[in-house]
C-alpha cells in the first residue's frame, strides 16, 4: 500500500473493506465488498469497460492516488444496519472532482448515484499537481536515461504490455516517494452525503426542465414563424399548395394523407372568409372523390372538419 497506515486506516476497516498484506512481499491484496440486498443492484452482462476502468483505478492506487482509497470508501460505508448510515466521513482527498469522468463505471458498478460523488467533491479542493500520479510518473520518466527509455519500449512492444505495465509501476513506486496527498477533513457522515447528493438531484433535475421547457418554447416560436411564412405563401400561391396537397395524397400513407389535411385547413385560414372555406372544401371533396378507396385520407379530412 504506497500509504502510511495512519492514512490507509482511515478509508479501510471492517467487512466492506480490507487489506492484506502479503507476508511473503511488499504488497498485499485490497478488497472491496460492499454489502447489497438481492436484486438491489443492476444485472451487467457486459464487464469490458467496467473492468478497464477499474484496472485505470488500480493504476491510479499503486502510484499513491488516495482518492480511490476514498471511492473504496463510498462505495462500502453502508453495510445494511440502520445506523450505518451515521458512519463518519474520511479526510475528502484534494482533486476529488477531477476524477469524476473516470470513476463513473467504478460507481455505476456498485450502484451509486453520480451525485454522490459530487456531494463529496463539495468538501475537496484541486488537487496540486506535485501529489497527482501522472506528476509522480512525470518525475520518474525524466529520471531516466534515453537507454533506458528505448528499453522500456522494446519491452512493451515485444511482451505481455499489461505484465510490463505492472512491472515498471512497481519500479516507480520502488524509485519515487510519493507526495503526501492533501486533504480536508469535514464534519460530515455518510448520511449527510446522501442528503446532498439528493438535494443535487433534484437542483439537476429543475435545471433539466428549464432547459426543455426554454427548448420547447425555441421549437415552438421556430414552428410558429415558419407558419406565418408559409401562411404568407399560400395567400399569394394558393395552386401551389393545393399540388403540394396532391403530392401528400399520390404519396400515400397516413402520415401524408392527415399532412394533406393540414396544408389544406392552413390554407382555409390563410385565404380567410368564405373564399378560403369554399376553396380548402372542394379540393377535399375532389380527393376524396378521386381516391374513393383512401378511407384514412376521409378520415383527415373529417377531422380537420373539411369533408362531410
Amino acid at each position: 500500500m504506497p500509504f502510511a497506515e495512519d492514512v490507509w486506516s482511515n478509508y479501510i476497516g471492517g467487512e466492506g473493506v480490507s487489506w492484506a498484506p502479503d507476508r511473503r512481499g511488499s504488497g498485499g491484496v485490497l478488497t472491496l465488498s460492499p454489502y447489497d440486498e438481492a436484486g438491489e443492484l443492476e444485472e451487467f452482462w457486459e464487464f469490458e469497460s467496467y473492468m478497464l476502468a477499474m484496472v485505470e483505478l488500480r493504476t491510479r492506487l499503486m502510484v499513491g492516488d488516495l482518492r480511490v482509497l476514498y471511492l473504496f470508501w463510498l462505495a462500502a460505508a453502508t453495510d445494511g444496519q440502520p445506523n450505518s448510515v451515521d458512519a463518519k466521513e474520511p479526510p475528502v482527498p484534494c482533486g476529488l472532482a477531477e476524477l469524476a469522468g473516470e470513476a463513473q463505471p467504478f460507481l455505476e458498478f456498485f450502484g451509486l448515484e453520480a451525485s454522490l460523488l459530487d456531494a463529496a467533491a463539495e468538501g475537496s479542493a484541486e488537487a496540486p499537481d506535485e501529489a497527482s500520479a501522472e506528476h509522480r510518473i512525470q518525475r520518474w520518466v525524466e529520471s531516466q536515461s534515453e537507454e533506458e527509455v528505448k528499453a522500456l519500449l522494446r519491452e512493451l512492444l515485444s511482451e505481455d504490455s499489461a505484465a510490463i505495465k505492472s512491472a515498471t509501476i512497481a519500479r516507480i513506486l520502488g524509485a519515487t516517494t510519493p507526495s503526501v496527498w492533501p486533504t480536508v477533513v469535514t464534519s460530515r457522515n455518510y448520511q449527510t452525503l446522501l442528503d446532498r447528493a439528493a438535494q443535487l438531484r433534484q437542483a439537476e433535475y429543475e435545471r433539466e426542465q428549464k432547459r426543455l421547457v426554454a427548448a420547447e418554447q425555441r421549437k415552438a416560436a421556430k414552428l410558429a414563424q415558419e407558419r406565418e411564412v408559409r401562411m404568407r405563401q399560400m395567400v399569394d400561391e394558393p395552386k401551389k399548395w393545393l399540388r403540394k396537397a396532391e403530392e401528400l395524397v399520390a404519396a400515400r400513407g397516413l402520415a401524408n394523407y392527415e399532412a394533406a389535411a393540414e396544408v389544406l385547413d392552413e390554407l382555409r385560414e390563410a385565404l380567410a372568409g368564405d373564399s378560403g372555406e369554399q376553396l380548402a372544401r372542394q379540393h377535399s371533396a375532389h380527393l376524396a372523390k378521386k381516391h374513393p378507396t383512401l378511407n384514412r385520407l376521409k378520415s383527415a379530412l373529417k377531422k380537420r372538419g373539411l369533408l362531410e
